[in-house]
């Protein structure tokens, strides 16, 4: 996959059998190298945050709301995108979403700003823990089933971010990915 100008070459699928169990595989290929490619239109780019990060940008707002540098409405809309996450992410059970949405509950719910940073730390230590590998695991078992192109597609943007947040440059996966897949 190269570039001419400013448009990126559609992969060529030559290295690929025409086997329909592969499809989902293709897909997440295509898809990341769409997220990772730098000329993408913006709708199809890597959003700023994933789930994990998300609930990171909470935890830094509460540390600013609890050490007095900005109010406490500041980080509710921050809160409120990391609970939709939350309940929206692919790779945790309903188990561990009812337990993470209650962390976030205990946070809209409490006045004391220790009892909030509390609270905030252990919902993201509880995400840390093992997001990165749940996430991975979860992207291997998602593309080896062709037909389930809206999971594969949510997967990969989270992988995108993850990836970048662990101090990946797009651009490096772009050409990595490229190349693994299509070359």
């Amino acid at each position: 996959m190269e570039r001419e100008g400013d448009e990126m070459i559609p992969p060529s699928l030559s290295k690929w059998d025409n086997d329909k169990n592969l499809n989902g595989l293709l897909f997440f290929a295509q898809r990341m190298c769409e997220l990772l490619y730098d000329q993408t239109l913006d709708s199809y780019k890597v959003p700023a945050l994933n789930t994990h990060t998300s609930i990171l940008e909470v935890r830094a707002l509460i540390e600013r709301f609890a050490s007095g540098h900005i109010p406490q409405r500041t980080y509710f809309f921050a809160l409120a995108e990391a609970k939709k996450k939350i309940s929206d992410e692919a790779i945790f059970s309903l188990k561990e979403k009812e337990r993470l949405l209650r962390y976030v509950k205990s946070i809209e719910i409490k006045e004391d700003k220790s009892k909030i940073r509390k609270d905030a730390a252990v919902l993201a230590a509880e995400v840390y823990a093992n997001y990165w590998t749940k996430l991975k695991q979860k992207v291997v078992e998602v593309v080896s089933v062709p037909n389930k192109k809206k999971e594969i597609e949510a997967l990969c943007t989270n992988l995108a971010v993850e990836i970048q947040n662990r101090g990946y440059h797009k651009g490096y996966m772009f050409h990595k990915t490229a190349k693994f897949f299509f070359q």
